[in-house]
């Protein structure tokens, strides 16, 4: 299940990531043979897909689907994001 296509409704466009209601972080979770991994929550979109990463790294291994984030999201319009800053709430490692 780890490596079903992304939904087209999804807020964020990185796998893995949802923006939380109500405030501006980002929480990542992976699901990988029944079993729901959540890997913390950031102020900032791309250090959550690179959150993600990691730890699909560590749980699936090479063979994982990754988030690209070379390029930067992509803008959306009458997104309003605060969160700008890069430093994590809770580490990837402490889930």
């Amino acid at each position: 299940m780890a490596n079903r296509p992304q939904r087209k409704d999804k807020f964020s466009q990185y796998r893995g990531v949802a923006k939380s209601n109500g405030n501006y972080l980002y929480r990542v979770q992976l699901k990988y043979k029944g079993v729901l991994h959540n890997c913390g929550s950031f102020n900032d979109e791309i250090e959550a897909a690179l959150a993600y990463n990691r730890r699909a790294l560590q749980i699936i291994g090479p063979h994982a689907v990754l988030n690209d984030v070379s390029k930067g999201p992509t803008p959306r319009p009458g997104n309003n994001d605060h969160g700008t800053e890069t430093n994590a709430l809770q580490s990837p490692e402490a889930a």
